[in-house]
């Protein structure tokens, strides 16, 4: 059976999120929208990607509301390892150094996917997995999954991801160099029984990755596990729905902020500087609600299946 109470409009969404926190919710209290229009464009033109720049069409309750989530997930999970992300505990890379901005998820993360993952597919499932820099691959590996194809456009996590699987001998694991807008070539195209992605956050992401899985898989009802902050939609929150029922996809399973991805120092900076501008044109000191240090970003993480299935 599939998800009948999926939040339909962001408000909905919102309003289960503060339930689940109760009284560890504060909203933050700014109250001056005068200086709004100036901050939100010092802060998108900072991250010009497309994913940042559509926030300058955002109301400023639902900016305010998504931020002060942010703040009581973190202190709601203090006592994760927060600044550790899984990828650098097994390849060693720098989340900073990233050429496509990319931001790793924790450890817990990807324990929490692997997990789920285990309950919907066999240890001799086919499993691809499109753009990999939280190393998922490695830890479906550590668990057993025999058969993994990676497709990552990063050069320099693909050498890493197929350096560390090379201690799995006996598997068909690969990982290619792959943009995903680009033709796949055919010996990649097959069977895959799960594709898992974590596309940016806005409905063209999530309609570019299921495009790229339905083309490569030879099967046209894989399972796939989307990791996805649907707060980050904002406005346009009930499209994504819309968009699954487009390709008669259904959401089997909804976990809310199941992922998080600790924050490089250049979004805590460009933060610091949002909070500086925003007491500048307010007036007033604006003390963050929570050690920076201990900021990260989260994502939803849902289960689809096609709805035949």
């Amino acid at each position: 059976m599939f998800l009948n109470d999926f939040p339909k409009d962001i408000e909905s969404y919102f309003k289960i999120l503060k339930n689940s926190f109760g009284e560890g919710y504060t909203p933050l209290s700014i109250e001056d929208p005068w200086y709004f229009e100036k901050l939100k464009k010092i802060f998108t033109s900072l991250h010009p990607d497309e994913a940042i720049k559509r926030y300058r069409e955002s109301k400023w309750s639902h900016l305010r509301t998504l931020y002060s989530l942010q703040l009581a997930r973190s202190d709601k999970a203090v006592m994760d390892d927060l600044q550790t992300s899984h990828f650098l505990s097994v390849c060693g890379e720098d989340p900073d150094s990233r050429s496509y901005g990319q931001l790793p998820c924790t450890i817990k993360s990807i324990q929490s996917r692997v997990s789920i993952i285990s309950s919907k597919v066999a240890k001799d499932s086919s499993i691809l997995i499109l753009g990999d820099d939280d190393a998922l691959s490695v830890a479906l590996a550590r668990e057993g999954f025999t058969d993994i194809t990676v497709f990552e456009i990063d050069e320099k996590i693909v050498k890493k991801l197929q350096s560390t699987l090379r201690d799995f001998p006996n598997t068909k694991h690969k990982v290619i160099q792959q943009d995903i807008f680009k033709e796949t070539h055919s010996e990649f195209i097959r069977h895959y029984d799960l594709v898992a992605f974590d596309p940016w956050y806005a409905v063209d992401g999530v309609e570019a990755f299921i495009k790229c899985a339905l083309k490569t898989c030879e099967n046209v009802n894989p399972i796939i596990v989307l990791s996805f902050n649907c707060g980050a939609l904002l406005e346009k929150f009930s499209e994504l729905e819309s968009y699954l029922r487009k390709v008669d996809y259904g959401i089997r399973t909804w976990s809310p902020l199941l992922n998080t991805y600790p924050m490089p120092n250049r979004l805590k900076f460009s933060i610091g500087l949002a909070e500086f501008t925003a007491s500048l044109f307010s007036f007033k000191l604006i003390k963050p609600s929570t050690n920076r240090e201990r900021i990260f970003f989260s994502s939803d993480l849902m289960i689809l299946e096609h709805i035949g299935n």
